[in-house]
């Protein structure tokens, strides 16, 4: 059975949904992994700091990013496959190649 589009939109619209919690963890990651990293570019330095000084912010970015993330080939391919599913590495690598346009993304002012 593959998934249609109806339920990809589903899949993208609703914030309960696997792949918008996998999203948030995968910025999470991100961030975490930028602050630690020996030289990071300032800009995204001050993005993951923005994400990680905030407790809504990996759900606000995946909120406003689960689009780009299904414009992945790997990504909307899994997800069209094998309905519902695809692996936390696959967004995990997407949203590490969207760091550059996810810095530009607001973060929500502080607070849960």
């Amino acid at each position: 059975m593959s998934t249609t589009y109806s339920q990809l939109f589903d899949l993208a619209v609703n914030p309960a949904t696997v792949l918008r919690k996998q999203i948030s963890v995968a910025v999470f990651k991100a961030a975490t992994d930028i602050t630690n990293a020996a030289e990071p570019i300032p800009a995204q330095l001050l993005w993951a700091r923005g994400v990680l000084e905030n407790p809504s912010a990996p759900k606000s970015i995946a909120d406003q990013s689960v689009w780009l993330v299904l414009q992945n080939a790997s990504v909307f391919t899994s997800l069209t496959t094998t309905p519902f599913t695809v692996t936390d590495s696959d967004v995990q690598f997407v949203v590490n190649s969207l760091l550059p346009q996810l810095a530009r993304v607001r973060i929500p002012a502080g607070g849960n």
